[in-house]
């Protein structure tokens, strides 16, 4: 029988590498009993030597349960070896040295529904804690987790306990440590995959540390760099990833190391690719994160690392560092149906197009579920090596992808055109002709007319998609030129698709030369994607949405002289699946994109490409869909529609210039009459759809151009030759600009400028517009050369003013005294450019618009409700008034006209909701660029020179207000009148909360004593005092031990200041349950306790000091206990002293503290010197103190 054992049996050790190895591989490791081994194997020590021997070693392994149970499992290997029942395989078995506890009867059980065989990571433990966990289950609505198998920690720490991960060191960082701890996290996945492996298991459950190795485990990149760093084999390798792909629940409680915010760092340090996981769709990742503990903070960081994580939220009876929570129901449990690839419904399209697609990352990750996937990209590697089948410009590509378009074979397409030329950094570039304002360029670039090629591709596959509803993604980086094109301004408003903007630090990239031996280091790359399928919006992830990390810039150039913004243009992994994902679910969910009305869309199948080819700037909105059937009609810069009136053409070339009038995409209207049935630009803007032409208005003394046509630039009246309004020379140098975007009701935005200034003449606002702009005319016939003095003098400095009896008009740049900024005179100038926004406000005040209206002798009627009676009020107020030439009301005060200040509110641009004009008056006068802030008296003083306020005797009230709500002035000149009444902190338990504080003491002792630490308990005010040499936070922490220690009981809450905040107390209070808060900076009411102790001990000090040491004050550390035991039987308001809350009863005696009992020895009776210097000493100590330390009622 041992023969035919022998005969079947063939023992194959393998053994883990590095840290999960816990026994060594045999004899190379040189044990301490090599010779006694070596010996018994040689002697058959321990063999049986007779077969009743062997029998009964045979019947004693069936009777009990040993390591050969489940290490020989013939179900197991008959399934492994996938051999049939009748044929008796010859049994392998493994011994797989490492820590691993397997209940009895893995693998023989067949999985009922809805229940999942997983393994345990625990994190730390020790042999008494796996005892526990047997039977270990989670349970949801349908399905059971439970955990079959558990595995042991890979490290052994010295004093037993077990762990999986490296510990903690502070930065920085040496290479070789942070390469140990990666590769102990490479240990700790190969060992839960190989246990996965096999036992067939299909769950992980992990805990701690453990939950951190689990993590890793989820990240295809650290799988990866776990096979190839650890020597894995190909063949093993790829048993591990079918083990991996057979895993359904990952179940992560209270993912954290320890320390648990210092140790994440470190974590996230040496295996950086954790920081972005994103779940495939046949896996359910659940976080328990626990409440109201220490871990809660690292527990929610670590699940937002993996995208499309679930979590739930469990409170914990103890540090969830230490202990698993008891088995507890998980509703958001759930079964998890296997991966149905989009190959499996043939109704529907299946094939993803990338276009412009580089290295196809994109493509990469759309076959891997399912997809039918087609990449074109001329250039695919990047080494210059043409590809005419990826070449989107060729006619034979273009048909194709228009017949597959307009067929609806393709279910998204994806477009990325190359964005060097339209990036800012062509900026630099000396022959870069792109601007803002003209985003296509002058043509002058050959490189430019590349891009703008390829963009032209973009926008003609794009018009295609949105005719054959198709779901299509554009992308291009936030900042590039090519978002200010017209059709890209006319998309992102028309409805069609939605805009997604996101960094790709959020989704981990990488430089292209990046180690992990580096850090974490990321690039941020902002990009906007703009797509008609609503399922990725699952993408809009930002940089500040993330934790903090360090990044690289993409200027410049590599080691190997390889340009880092070429090498960053390809797709990060994880962005890369999350955008596959969304899109299958769209494709599961059946979902269909907004289409164009019929009619629109059969025109927009006819754009023609050789048009766009020629003309990137295509617009949509204002003019027609250029087909290839009929010439697109001259593109004219200022008003098309007189080139149109002049070049004759007939209603199928008007037809080509209509503008959409629908709200969200109607495109091209229905035909119009003939061009030579309209005889003016109105009708034929009417009859083409356009807006009217701009035009000029005249309004009393001011002219109005009206902006009807959508444009960027606000209008120059130099600049643009105009008819029927004004000449240059006519107008004032301020314009004032009322705008807002085309087709939208918003109220209009205001902008007021110089329009002679050279930086300002030809502002941009970035986005086109429509509006008006408001000129003021010549007051007066001897500045006609005003406004070139004023555009040549609003330059320079300084400026200069005209008298002061000219208050009351528009200040002039003629003859007068030159001015600082900041002062009266420059206040008034900038106060001139605003008398059209005053005027207009002036309008809106109920008390000034009847004083307005009698002014220019409109009918009673018409602005009072009872004129008869009212009208002789309003002609006695209007005595002091008149009307100024551009239309502000001016009041005499004294013996100049100023203008009246409206009490109303401001209609400017980016104004708060509530400022009013009056507020805009204080906070030009109160605060400059140039001087300080003025006090309420200055700003009542220069007020009055420059404006009539209403009414007169609160302008002193209204400045004192201002000041007193300047953020800076009540911070550093006014003390607040109200003061937040101080609620007390309510807490019951002795030592529940505890108080700490670290004193400086001066001078340092005779032992080198110079702080003082304090430790006391808010609910008995008992107090704990250590002299402390030194602010090492170290002996800090060992000090806080021995108080707890001495205490007997471990604090809920400990609160100092942020000097306390570090690594050894957080450590200490972590794992001893405690939670660590830190008060408030300047805010001792937080903290009142611990500050009216430090004011007693101070005091209690000094006078110990003077009374008994007054030539050797460096003693003091020695009346330290004696101040302490003071302050614990100082009685308190409730009657009792701290002692007697903590100990239940009072001192030596029933009415007496020990001191007082040394203190009430007669001398005479004392024999021992030293027992005399101790009452003498109690004596003066109690005669000293007893004014600060008064037994009476706080």
């Amino acid at each position: 029988m041992l023969l035919k054992v022998e005969s079947m049996c063939f023992p194959q050790f393998v053994y883990l590498p590095g840290r999960a190895n816990v026994v060594g591989d045999a004899l190379s490791r040189n044990p301490e009993d090599r010779d006694a081994v070596r010996d018994n194997f040689e002697t058959g020590a321990g063999v049986p030597k007779t077969l009743l021997e062997a029998f009964k070693v045979v019947s004693d392994a069936k009777t009990s349960t040993d390591d050969a149970d489940w290490v020989c499992d013939p179900t197991l290997t008959q399934r492994r070896l996938c051999m049939s029942a009748d044929v008796k395989p010859e049994v392998w078995l493994e011994f797989v040295c490492s820590s691993v506890r397997v209940r009895a009867g893995v693998g023989r059980a067949v999985k009922a529904s809805g229940f999942v065989a997983a393994v345990l990571l625990p994190s730390f433990t020790n042999d008494s804690d796996m005892d526990k966990l047997d039977g270990y289950a989670i349970t949801g609505d349908n399905i059971t987790i439970k955990a079959e198998i558990i595995v042991d920690p890979q490290i052994v720490c010295p004093l037993g306990t077990k762990r999986w991960l490296e510990s903690y060191t502070g930065p920085p960082w040496a290479k070789k440590d942070r390469r140990r701890a990666r590769l102990t996290v490479f240990d700790g996945m190969l060992t839960a995959l190989r246990v996965v492996r096999d036992q067939s298991l299909t769950g992980v459950i992990a805990h701690g540390e453990g939950a951190l190795v689990a993590t890793a485990l989820l990240s295809e990149e650290l799988r990866a760099a776990a096979f190839k760093e650890r020597h894995v084999n190909n063949e093993e390798a790829a048993s591990l990833i079918e083990a991996y792909d057979g895993i359904t629940h990952f179940i992560l409680i209270a993912p954290q190391g320890f320390p648990q915010k210092s140790d994440l760092a470190f974590f996230r340090d040496h295996v950086p690719e954790v920081s972005c996981i994103v779940v495939p769709p046949d896996k359910q990742v659940v976080a328990i994160i626990p409440v109201k503990d220490p871990a809660t903070d690292p527990s929610k960081i670590v699940a937002g690392f993996v995208q499309g994580c679930e979590t739930f939220e469990l409170e914990w009876k103890s540090p969830a560092y230490k202990n698993i929570p008891a088995p507890f129901k998980l509703p958001v449990a759930r079964p998890v149906a296997p991966l149905r690839k989009a190959s499996a419904v043939a109704d529907k399209p299946k094939t993803f197009v990338e276009a412009f697609a580089g290295s196809a990352v994109l493509c990469r990750e759309f076959l891997r579920i399912g997809f039918t996937g087609r990449a074109f990209e001329r250039y695919p590697l990047g080494t210059g090596d043409h590809i005419a089948d990826g070449d989107l410009s060729t006619i034979e590509n273009q048909s194709l992808l228009k017949r597959l378009l307009l067929a609806g074979k393709i279910f998204h397409l994806h477009l990325a055109p190359d964005c060097k030329t339209f990036g800012p950094l062509n900026n630099y570039n000396p022959n870069a002709t792109r601007t803002m304002e003209c985003p296509q360029g002058t043509g002058g670039n050959e490189n430019e007319n590349e891009g703008n090629r390829g963009v032209s591709i973009a926008i003609w596959l794009m018009c295609l998609a949105l005719a054959a509803g198709v779901f299509f993604g554009f992308e291009h980086p936030i900042r590039s030129k090519v978002w200010k094109l017209p059709f890209f301004i006319w998309l992102m408003s028309s409805g069609f698709v939605l805009v997604i903007e996101y960094d790709g630090c959020a989704w981990g990239l990488r430089p292209h030369n990046w180690h992990p031996e580096l850090g974490d280091i990321r690039v941020q790359k902002g990009s906007r994607l703009i797509t008609s399928n609503p399922f990725l919006e699952v993408l809009r992830k930002r940089c500040a949405d993330v934790e903090s990390r360090k990044h690289d810039q993409l200027i410049g150039h590599d080691a190997q002289g390889k340009s880092k913004t070429e090498a960053s243009g390809q797709y990060d992994v994880a962005w890369a699946q999350s955008y596959a994902l969304g899109v299958r679910k769209a494709w599961q969910q059946n979902s269909t994109p907004k289409m164009l009305p019929e009619e629109d869309a059969k025109e927009m199948k006819k754009l023609s490409i050789e048009f766009l080819l020629s003309d990137v700037d295509w617009d949509p909105s204002t003019t027609g869909i250029p087909t290839g059937e009929v010439s697109r009609p001259p593109r004219v810069i200022g008003d098309p529609l007189s080139a149109l009136s002049a070049a004759g053409q007939s209603s199928v070339a008007i037809n080509a210039t209509k503008k959409s009038q629908a709200a969200v995409g109607s495109v091209v209207p229905n035909l119009v009459p003939d061009a030579s049935d309209v005889t003016d630009d109105m009708s034929l803007a009417a009859a083409v759809g356009l807006p009217p032409p701009d035009t000029w208005e005249q309004h009393g003394d001011k002219w109005v151009r009206y902006r009807n046509r959508p444009r960027s630039r606000l209008f120059d009246p130099q600049a643009e030759a105009t008819t029927g309004g004004p000449t240059p020379s006519m107008l004032l140098h301020n314009r004032c600009t009322y705008y807002r975007k085309p087709g939208t009701v918003a109220e209009f935005k205001i902008m007021n400028d110089f329009w002679t200034k050279e930086s300002t003449s030809q502002r941009s606002l970035g986005y086109q517009w429509v509006g008006k702009t408001v000129f003021q005319l010549q007051a007066v016939s001897d500045s006609a050369s005003v406004s070139d003095a004023r555009a040549s003098a609003s330059d320079a400095c300084p400026i200069v003013v005209g008298p002061a009896e000219n208050a009351g008009a528009p200040v002039e740049f003629g003859a007068g005294v030159a001015v600082e900024p900041g002062s009266a005179p420059a206040t008034a100038i900038y106060l001139s450019a605003l008398r059209v926004e005053m005027a207009a406000a002036q309008r809106k005040d109920p008390t000034l618009s009847e004083i307005i209206a009698y002014l220019l002798k409109q009918p009673a009627g018409t602005f009072l409700s009872a004129p008869r009676k009212d009208l002789a009020a309003v002609r006695a107020k209007a005595v002091d008034y008149k009307l100024a030439p551009d239309g502000v009301l001016l009041q005499k005060v004294g013996d100049l006209y100023l203008p009246v200040v409206p009490n109303v509110q401001y209609a400017g641009e980016k104004a708060p909701p509530r400022m009013t004009c009056k507020h805009l008056l204080l906070a030009s006068v109160h605060s400059t660029s140039t001087s300080v802030h003025k006090h309420a008296k200055d700003m009542a003083s220069e007020l009055c020179t420059l404006v009539a306020w209403q009414p007169l005797e609160k302008l002193r009230a209204d400045c004192q207000t201002f000041v007193e709500r300047c953020k800076s002035c009540s911070a550093v000149h006014h003390q607040t009148s109200y003061t937040p009444v101080s609620r007390p902190i309510i807490v019951r338990k002795p030592y529940a909360r505890m108080q700490i504080d670290l004193m400086e003491i001066r001078p340092t002792s005779e032992e080198g004593y110079a702080h003082l630490f304090t430790a006391c308990c808010v609910a008995t005010r008992y107090i704990f005092m250590r002299p402390v040499i030194t602010r090492d936070m170290g002996e800090l922490a060992e000090i806080m031990t021995d108080i707890i220690l001495e205490a007997g009981v471990v604090p809920k809450v400990i609160q100092g200041d942020s000097e306390f905040c570090n690594i050894m107390l957080e450590e200490l209070t972590g794992l001893l349950g405690a939670n660590q808060l830190f008060s408030t900076a300047l805010r001792p009411q937080a903290v009142g306790i611990k500050e009216r102790q430090r004011r007693e001990i101070r005091e209690g000090l000094a006078i110990l000091v003077e009374s008994l040491s007054r030539a050797l004050p460096r003693r003091w550390p020695k009346y330290v206990k004696w101040l302490e035991a003071k302050i614990r039987h100082k009685k308190l308001p409730s009657g009792f002293t701290p002692f007697q809350l903590i100990h239940g009863f009072l001192g030596s005696s029933a009415l007496r503290s020990a001191l007082d009992s040394f203190a009430e020895i007669p001398a005479d009776m004392v024999c021992s010197d030293w027992l005399r210097e101790i009452v003498s000493e109690a004596k003066s100590m109690t005669e000293a103190t007893v004014q600060i330390f008064e037994e009476e009622d706080c």
